[in-house]
């Protein structure tokens, strides 16, 4: 039996794509990936994950994800009150999600999974998680829920605040988990992990120096510095911490995903096989 291990796979955009060289590279290398979490676009490659599907499955479905699945909400223009509160509905991605995974819910996962949003109302991160498990004290805020449909809560989990409409869920409306957690190693452990492999799209921006020359590379390099300071604490609590280097024009740069799968699956390769033996190979108690 190989090492068991649990994998954390951050938000992204489109580099996403590297979460699945990333864990085509960890079966190849030889552990037993059996506890996944996922935010954004780590948390649709999660949901294919566990809902048993293969890394070839995954890869499959690639050329699906282009500029025809970006739904603009038209009514930006015809709307004088009551705007959208998102540029794209996200309708179409979520149904690519629905493929994948079918009309389960999250409950009804056949594999440990965790994925993150957050509630643009309360301010509260919500785990949509497929196993029940008991919060500490000092994490009570934190909203739990199996009930949702799986394509639901990841439509949640990827829905960039500005750029895609929230998800409402009752009185709430939740947007990407990215907000708050972007790299959700903590849910791992939760679902029984010993062992965590986090997979960072984003990185440490602070060594990599870059000058913007664009309003929206002025944008996003804030976004980025942001979202690397959530993921801190997160890349501290991981046994081990994959950096693909990965580049695109913008969060739905499509026509890069081919090229971040094979990104992902190199660097993984290079960067974790030095490191196997770190690795008890043991699976933990539940």
């Amino acid at each position: 039996m190989g090492k068991a291990v649990g994998v954390a796979l951050s938000g992204g955009g489109v580099l996403g794509g590297a979460h699945i060289g990333a864990l085509e590279a960890l079966e190849e290398l030889g552990f037993d990936v059996r506890w996944v979490a996922g935010t954004s676009a780590g948390a649709m490659v999660a949901a294919a994950w566990g809902a048993g599907a293969t890394t070839q499955a995954m890869r499959a479905m690639l050329p699906r994800f282009n500029r025809h699945m970006v739904d603009i909400d038209r009514a930006l223009w015809r709307r004088r009150h009551h705007q959208p509160l998102g540029l794209i509905r996200g309708h179409r991605l979520a149904e690519l999600v629905r493929y994948m995974t079918g009309p389960r819910r999250m409950s009804q996962l056949p594999r440990p999974v965790a994925i993150c949003a957050w509630d643009l109302v309360t301010c509260r991160e919500f785990v949509f998680t497929s196993r029940p498990f008991a919060l500490r004290e000092q994490e009570a805020e934190v909203e739990l829920r199996s009930d949702l449909p799986v394509a639901v809560a990841t439509r949640a989990s990827f829905s960039i605040p500005g750029l895609f409409q929230p998800v409402v869920l009752g009185s709430h409306l939740l947007v990407d988990g990215g907000v708050v957690e972007n790299l959700p190693v903590r849910w791992v452990r939760y679902l029984g992990a010993q062992d965590v492999i986090a997979i960072d799209l984003i990185g440490d921006i602070r060594r990599q120096p870059t000058r913007p020359s664009s309003f929206g590379q002025v944008v996003g390099r804030v976004i980025d510095y942001y979202v690397n300071e959530n993921e801190r604490p997160s890349r501290e609590l991981a046994d081990v911490v994959i950096h693909p280097q990965l580049h695109a024009k913008g969060p739905l740069d499509f026509e890069v995903l081919q090229q971040c799968v094979q990104v992902g699956y190199e660097t993984t390769k290079r960067q974790l096989g030095p490191k196997i033996e770190l690795f008890s190979g043991t699976i933990p108690k539940h």
